[in-house]
């Protein structure tokens, strides 16, 4: 999910705001997941 940010190659190349924008994203898509993972907790009960 994080790839792009856990390469030392790209953070230092990158322009800050492509890494910014790779950071909202992995924030965005840790939220769906957080929201899914719950979705599926609500189902197992």
């Amino acid at each position: 999910m994080n790839g792009k940010l856990n390469n030392q190659g790209f953070l230092a190349k990158a322009p800050e705001k492509l890494i910014e924008a790779e950071r909202a994203k992995l924030a965005k898509a840790q939220e769906k997941m957080a929201k899914i993972e719950e979705s599926i907790a609500a189902l197992n009960k």
